[in-house]
């Protein structure tokens, strides 16, 4: 059987990307040891699929076109920046979202509930809605203590609308994980 490691997100538009990359570009100054993620494929993950068998994707796609059919494009507020885990050695460096988590929640629970029709598991851990920005590197995880109080130190109030949520393929590449759209779901806007 043929698969894909899949995940359904929203891309991150203007003029949030922009903010965004500029941000990468102020930390990465700064801090060491972190993978940043290409700002072209900055997104917010609703639920990661991982292994989907290629037959279910246009199932799949239905399923999320039949969720987000009533939800209209809404502005997502991004704001402060963070890391995961929050106590110990960082992994993730992240932006939160300061508006629109509320309909967030209720798309990832939709889509959560919806997934178990296709084998998939329901999320062990309690959703948290965020923009990853970078990956630190497992050699520099204890070295990078500093890492906190640099982010805590940094503005960042940005916005954009989410209109559409993409069913991803995550693809390995030479220059990371490539995020290759499998389908497109535009928000209504009527």
């Amino acid at each position: 059987m043929s698969t894909m490691r899949c995940f359904i997100g929203a891309p991150i538009g203007p003029p949030a990307d922009r903010q965004l990359a500029r941000t990468i570009e102020r930390l990465d100054r700064r801090l060491t040891g972190i993978r940043w993620v290409d700002p072209g494929r900055l997104h917010l993950t609703l639920k990661f699929l991982g292994e989907t068998p290629t037959t279910e994707l246009a199932a799949i796609s239905d399923r999320i076109a039949e969720i987000c059919q009533p939800v209209p494009p809404f502005d997502l507020g991004i704001g402060g920046l963070g890391c995961f885990p929050l106590r110990g050695a960082p992994r993730v460096v992240w932006a939160g979202i300061t508006t629109g988590s509320e309909v967030l929640g209720r798309l990832h629970e939709q889509l959560d509930a919806a997934m178990l029709d296709f084998g998939f598991s329901s999320e062990a851990r309690a959703f948290s809605p965020h923009v990853t920005l970078g990956r630190v590197g497992r050699q520099n995880r204890q070295h990078l203590a500093e890492i906190r109080p640099i982010l805590a130190a940094e503005s960042l109030e940005t916005r954009c609308v989410l209109d559409r949520i993409i069913l991803y393929e995550s693809a390995p590449s030479r220059g990371g994980m490539e995020y290759v759209p499998v389908s497109t779901i535009e928000l209504n806007s009527d």
